[in-house]
C-alpha cells in the first residue's frame, strides 16, 4: 500500500492543477504547469542527494578517525616492544650482583661487546644498538593523519581515463563504416529534454534523415537525426546477426503539433478520473507538447510486437537490446527503476541517442538522463 501511495503521490508532483476545464488549457500553459511541479520534484531530489551526502561525508570522517586512532595505537606499540627489546639486550650483559659475565654466554647477535681492565662488559650506547640493528626503520617519522589512503596512493596507480576511443568492442557485423556515428566527439547529442528542459513549438531538427527500419504496415516513413541513424542502422545490422531479424521503428520525429494531438487525445481517454488525475495520468504516459524527446530527432521507438508494451523488456529481443544499445550510443531513455526521476512510465522500447561515451558511462553507472546531467553539474 505503501509503494502505491508514493506512485500516486508522485503522480500528483508531476499533475499541475488545470482548473474545471482543461480542454481550454492550451498546450503551453499544459507545459508551464508541468515545468512547475518537476522542478518542484526536483528541489526535493536534491535536498535528499545533500542529506545523503553530508551523511555520506560524517560516517567517512568518522572512518578515517577511527583508523588514524588505531594507526597511531599500533605504532606506539611497535615503539615500546622495540624499546623494550633493546633494554633487554642490554641488560643481558650484566648481572645483578656485579660478578663479571662470561662473555661467551652473551647473545651471540649483541653487536660491539668489550670488557674493562677488571672484565666487566660495557655496556654499549644504546642509541648505538638501535642504530645498528636498524629495528626503527619501518617506523614512520610521522603518523599521517590518514594513513590508509596515504598507502594507497602510494601503491596503487590511478586508473587510465576514459576517453572516447577506449570503449571498443567486438561485433559480429563488420560495423566499420558506422563507428564515427556511434561514437561521436564531445555532447552535442546529449541534450536533456524533459519537463523542465523543454523545446520551442517551432524547434525542427535540420539534418532529419529517413529510418530504412520503419515498420512496412503503412505508415509514412520516419525520421530522425543523422548521426542517430546511421548509429540505428549499425545497431539492428548487429541485432539481425544475432538473430533478432523482426524488430522495427514504429515512431521517430515528431513536431510539436502532432505531440500535442497524441497528448490531447490521451487525456480525453482518461477525462472520467476528472481534471488533476486524467492530466496526471496521460502526462505519465504521453509527454506534454515541447516536453517530448521525439521532437529532438534523437531517439525512436522499435520492438518486435504488435504495439508498444512493457513485456518486450522480457523478450530475449528486449533483453539483448538493453544490455547491449549502449555499445551503439543510445540508452533506455524511461528505465523501471528510474520512474520517480523521469516522470514518465517504464519504456522497454523507447531508445535515446547520446553517444557511445555517454551511453557507456550511464549504463556502467546505472544513471538515467537526469542523473547523469546532474552528475556532470549541469541545471
Amino acid at each position: 500500500m505503501s509503494g502505491s501511495r508514493d506512485i500516486n503521490q508522485n503522480r500528483q508532483l508531476n499533475a499541475p492543477y488545470r482548473g474545471e476545464n482543461y480542454r481550454q488549457m492550451t498546450p503551453e500553459q499544459a507545459a508551464a504547469e508541468s515545468r512547475r511541479r518537476a522542478e518542484a520534484r526536483m528541489a526535493e531530489q536534491r535536498r535528499r542527494l545533500a542529506d545523503d551526502m553530508r551523511r555520506r561525508k560524517a560516517e567517512k570522517q568518522r572512518k578515517r578517525v577511527i583508523t588514524g586512532a588505531i594507526t597511531v595505537f599500533a605504532a606506539l606499540a611497535l615503539i615500546i616492544i622495540v624499546t623494550v627489546i633493546a633494554v633487554s639486550m642490554a641488560l643481558k650483559s650484566k648481572n645483578n650482583t656485579g660478578v663479571p659475565v662470561d662473555v661467551t654466554t652473551l647473545d651471540p647477535f649483541a653487536p660491539n661487546i668489550e670488557t674493562d681492565a677488571d672484565g666487566n662488559v660495557i655496556l654499549p650506547d644504546l642509541g648505538d644498538i638501535i642504530e645498528e640493528t636498524d629495528v626503527t626503520a619501518d617506523i614512520p617519522a610521522e603518523i599521517p593523519e590518514n594513513p590508509i589512503d596515504e598507502v594507497t596512493e602510494a601503491v596503487t596507480e590511478p586508473p587510465a581515463e576514459t576517453t572516447w576511443e577506449n570503449y571498443t568492442f567486438n561485433f559480429k557485423a563488420d560495423l566499420s563504416i558506422y563507428e564515427e556515428y556511434m561514437n561521436p566527439q564531445g555532447d552535442e547529442y546529449l541534450t536533456l529534454i524533459n519537463s523542465t528542459h523543454t523545446l520551442d513549438k517551432n524547434y525542427v531538427p535540420d539534418d532529419l534523415v529517413d529510418i530504412i527500419d520503419t515498420r512496412k504496415d503503412g505508415r509514412a516513413t520516419q525520421q530522425i537525426r543523422l548521426y542517430a541513424a546511421k548509429s540505428l542502422e549499425a545497431f539492428l545490422t548487429e541485432a539481425r546477426a544475432q538473430g533478432f531479424d523482426d524488430i522495427s521503428v514504429t515512431s521517430g520525429y515528431r513536431d510539436y503539433n502532432y505531440q500535442s494531438q497524441l497528448f490531447n487525445a490521451r487525456l480525453l481517454q482518461y477525462s472520467y478520473l476528472g481534471d488533476e488525475k486524467a492530466y496526471a495520468a496521460a502526462s505519465q504516459i504521453v509527454a506534454v507538447p515541447g516536453t517530448s524527446e521525439h521532437q529532438s530527432g534523437l531517439c525512436c521507438d522499435m520492438h518486435n510486437l504488435p504495439a508498444a508494451d512493457v513485456s518486450f523488456a522480457d523478450t530475449p529481443a528486449g533483453q539483448w537490446m538493453a544490455a547491449n544499445c549502449h555499445k551503439f550510443g543510445f540508452i533506455i531513455r524511461f528505465p523501471a527503476d528510474k520512474i520517480e526521476i523521469t516522470g514518465i512510465t517504464f519504456e522497454p522500447w523507447h531508445f535515446r541517442y547520446v553517444g557511445r561515451y555517454h551511453a557507456c558511462k550511464m549504463y556502467e553507472r546505472g544513471l538515467c538522463l537526469e542523473e547523469y546531467w546532474a552528475s556532470l553539474g549541469r541545471a
